[in-house]
């Protein structure tokens, strides 16, 4: 490949996107970044929020080696504008729900808010939504190719990646020929996939509930009140790394940064959930850091 035609992959584009925080309006600058490829995994469009450089960086690595099409999505920051605002919003009238994890989870709770209208607006039917942390299953291509066979047109979203999951399987009989469940409840916004009818209810059912977990608003709680249909991929083919002291895997976490050392974070229970080496594609491509930490 030419260094033109790898050029030709990225695609700057920097403009304006309203953003509906539930407090207010803002526009906000956005540097879009379209990496081309020739898989998007079954869906229209496929955004990354990235946090950081860094971040970018690791999650091109594992993305590239598929081959995908996706459009890298700059994460609320802390200190970001909306993050500002809707803290003097709270401070006003709910003083004591402003603790020290709230400018984080008001900056992922915008995040996902920002891009779930940026894809209302450009008029996507299915979208697939990752974070910056994910490692995939080093066949994921394939297997989700095999999951849209079985997944039902009535999905409204859709999980390759999650944590604490409850499927609905009747009789408790799991199929190893069928890797697509019913959800009823689960947490973590890594990975999922959306329809375009679902994004303007996501949207009213978080408006309201300023510096709340978005994983708990968007999935967790509707999901057990059976407002929207879920299905979920079993075994799941996405991921999270897991916590280290240098390298946060939170988006906006309070995890300190260390100058010197690096080590994993205690009670991290997605140091029980990594793939076998032979399995990741972050092993593959050389990204899997945690592993030399591990005890």
């Amino acid at each position: 490949m030419s260094h033109k035609q790898a050029n030709s992959r990225l695609r700057k584009e920097p403009e304006q996107v309203k953003v509906e925080t539930g407090v207010n309006a803002s526009n906000i600058i956005l540097q879009r970044e379209i990496i081309h490829g020739k898989e998007r995994l079954g869906f229209d469009h496929i955004y990354v929020i990235v946090a950081s450089q860094e971040r970018k960086e690791y999650s091109k690595k594992i993305l590239d080696y598929h081959h995908l099409e996706y459009e890298l999505f700059q994460a609320q920051l802390r200190d970001s504008q909306i993050v500002t605002d809707t803290i003097d919003y709270m401070k006003g009238v709910l003083p004591s729900l402003v603790t020290q994890d709230t400018p984080g989870l008001i900056a992922c709770w915008a995040s996902h808010r920002s891009v779930w209208q940026d894809a209302i607006n450009r008029n996507y039917s299915t979208i697939l939504i990752l974070e910056d942390d994910v490692d995939s299953r080093i066949d994921l291509v394939q297997r989700m190719k095999i999951a849209w066979n079985q997944v039902p047109d009535d999905w409204q979203m859709l999980l390759p990646g999650y944590c604490f999951i409850q499927f609905d399987i009747p009789n408790g009989h799991i199929d190893s020929m069928k890797p697509v469940y019913k959800v009823r409840s689960a947490v973590c916004t890594h990975a999922y996939g959306v329809k375009r009818e679902l994004l303007p209810v996501l949207l009213d059912i978080t408006a309201p509930r300023i510096g709340e977990a978005v994983d708990v608003q968007a999935i967790k709680d509707p999901l057990e009140s059976e407002l929207f249909r879920a299905y979920g991929l079993l075994p799941h083919v996405i991921n999270q790394r897991p916590l280290t002291a240098k390298r946060n895997s939170v988006i906006n976490s309070q995890l300190n940064k260390v100058e010197q050392g690096d080590h994993l974070i205690e009670n991290d229970w997605r140091r029980n959930d990594q793939y076998e080496l032979n399995q990741s594609t972050a092993h593959q491509v050389g990204a899997d850091y945690w592993i030399n930490l591990a005890d």
